[in-house]
This record gives C-alpha cells, structure tokens and sequence, in this order.
C-alpha cells in the first residue's frame, strides 16, 4: 500500500517563512538582550558607559545577556494585557507582583500611530522596570518583510534601547 503524498509548498513561500522567522528571531533577540542590565548591575541602577570605543561594528547585534536566574524557589512570569484597558502600574497593584515580561502585538511593518502606540507601552513597560516580548505581525503578507523594513524595525528598537534604563530583575517579579 503505498503513502498519500503530501502536498509542498511553493519554495518562495518556504524561503518567505523562512526570512520572516529569522527577522522575527533578530528582532526579538535585539529586543530582550539589548534591554537587560549588564551582568553585575545593582538593581535599579543603569550600567556606566565603557570608557572605549566599541570594536563592533554598528549593524552587529549585541551579544546575548546571561540568563538572570530567579532566587531559588521563585519563579519569573510574564503577561499580556489588554493595553486599551490595562496598564503595567494598575495590573501590578492588582496582583501585589510585578511580571518581567510585557507582551505586545504590533503590526509590521511599523506606521505613525502604530508606532507612537508601541513608543508608549514601552514608556510604561520601563517606568514598570520590566522587559518587552514584541510579537510582530505582518498582516500585509510577508511581502512586506523587506531588508528596508527590517532596517527601519531595527532603528527603532535601537531607540528604545537607547533611551531606556532597563534594569535588573528585583524580589517583586518573583512568585
């Protein structure tokens, strides 16, 4: 008896996922290692500048952070709010616990209002000390997913990072 075939998809669509998946993971991997304090930073307090030139390149993405262990029988949570009702400071004072993590759905590539609206969930998230998990969705179609696109993601990303004090994790993110 012989196995249905399955059917393939078209190599572009593969080669589209794909890229999009890499953009997707560099995103990510720009936006959570660039926003956590340097090993060793004293909680609420913002690393000092090297006193050096980096040697890397601009476009090369930071080197991971080390993973920031909860204490030992704690645990680290994240949430997504409902960002029309909800905000980092009232869903905390409900709890009686902050969350690390910060979830947001973007649309990609990033527009004006879009982009003033994503600008200040991450204002809260900071003032929150906690940490963005941005999922973007090209709802456009993969299309959009261009190099130029990518680079505009990247610049902005960039900006958040470099106006942000993030810090290190504190005892209130743990449960």
């Amino acid at each position: 008896m012989s196995r249905p075939s399955t059917p393939r998809r078209p190599l572009a669509r593969v080669h589209g996922s794909l890229l999009f998946a890499v953009l997707l993971a560099g995103a990510l991997a720009l936006a959570l290692t660039g926003c956590g304090a340097p090993a060793g930073a004293a909680p609420g307090r913002q690393a000092a500048a090297p006193t050096t030139a980096p040697t890397v390149a601009p476009t090369t993405p930071p080197a991971p952070q080390p993973a920031q262990a909860p204490p030992d029988g704690q645990t680290y949570f994240g949430v997504h709010l409902d960002w029309a009702v909800d905000t980092p400071a009232a869903y905390t004072a409900r709890l009686g616990k902050a969350p690390m993590v910060y979830g947001v759905f973007a649309p990609f590539p990033l527009g004006g209002a879009d982009a003033a609206s994503l600008s200040q969930k991450v204002d809260l998230i900071k003032a929150a000390h906690g940490k963005l998990l941005l999922t973007l969705m090209p709802n456009d179609g993969l299309g959009v997913v261009t190099e130029a696109s990518a680079a505009d993601l990247a610049t902005i990303l960039a900006g958040y990072n470099a106006r942000a004090a993030w810090t290190s994790t504190s005892a209130s993110r743990t449960r």
